[in-house]
C-alpha cells in the first residue's frame, strides 16, 4: 500500500514464527503464527497496524499505527507507544540491545530505545543539497550496530544501498542498485530489474 503496510509475512529471527497484517471486520490487524501450526493468533489492540518487525528474542513485535511507533509484548498483549511518526511511509528494524532504527517519510533514519526512553534521535539525515531525496528500508546487520538502508536520488552516482552505524557519523554506499537490500549468510540480497541477486558482502 502507499502507506507502507507490508503485504507479506515477516519472519522472526529464530525462523519459527511469522507476523503479518490481516483483515478482520474490515480493519487491518496484526497476527502471528508459529510455523509448526496452521492456526494464526490475532494480537488484540493492533487495529490499523502496518509494517510489523520483530524483536531479536521473538518476544515482542514493533509496528506503526495511528501515526505512532508501537510495540506489543506477545505474552502479555501489553502495547507501548514509543513516539509519534505521522502517517507517511515508515519502516523499522530492532537489534538485540533494545534499539529500534526507523525511517519516516524518507526524511532520514532515526533511533529510539525499545522502551521509548529519550525519544527519537536522528542517525542519518537526508542530504537534499547533494541530491538525496529519501532514506528508507533500514535493516540491522548481525553486529546490531551497523545497518543497511536505501537512498533514493535522481542522481545515479548518489542512489543506492548504504550502510551506516549507531556508533559513528556518516554513511557508505555499498551498491549503486536502488533496491531494498537484505543481508543473510555473508550476502546482500536485492532485486535488479526482475532478477534476485546475491552479492558477497
Amino acid at each position: 500500500s502507499q502507506s507502507g503496510a507490508a503485504p507479506w509475512p515477516v519472519l522472526s529471527a529464530d525462523g519459527r514464527q511469522i507476523a503479518f497484517i490481516g483483515m478482520r471486520d474490515g480493519q487491518r490487524q496484526l497476527w502471528i503464527r508459529r510455523l509448526d501450526t496452521l492456526t494464526p493468533k490475532l494480537l488484540a489492540g493492533t487495529v490499523g497496524a502496518e509494517v510489523p518487525f520483530w524483536s531479536q528474542d521473538g518476544r515482542a513485535i514493533g509496528f506503526f499505527a495511528d501515526g505512532k511507533l508501537r510495540t506489543i509484548d506477545i505474552a502479555t498483549g501489553s502495547i507501548q507507544n514509543l513516539c509519534d511518526t505521522g502517517v507517511g511511509f515508515r519502516q523499522a528494524t530492532w537489534n538485540s540491545d533494545g534499539t529500534i532504527v526507523f525511517s519516516h517519510d524518507g526524511t532520514g533514519i532515526f533511533r529510539i530505545a525499545a522502551n521509548g526512553a529519550g525519544g527519537p534521535v536522528p542517525v542519518v539525515k537526508v542530504d537534499s543539497a547533494s541530491g538525496e531525496s529519501t532514506h528508507s528500508r533500514p535493516q540491522f546487520l548481525p553486529d546490531g550496530r551497523r545497518f543497511l538502508f536505501l537512498v533514493r536520488s535522481t542522481k545515479p552516482e548518489i542512489a543506492g544501498i548504504y550502510v551506516a552505524s549507531l556508533d559513528a557519523a556518516g554513511k557508505t554506499r555499498v551498491s549503486p542498485v536502488a533496491s531494498e537490500a537484505r543481508y543473510a549468510d555473508g550476502y546482500l540480497f536485492f532485486v535488479t530489474g526482475r532478477t534476485l541477486v546475491a552479492q558477497p558482502f
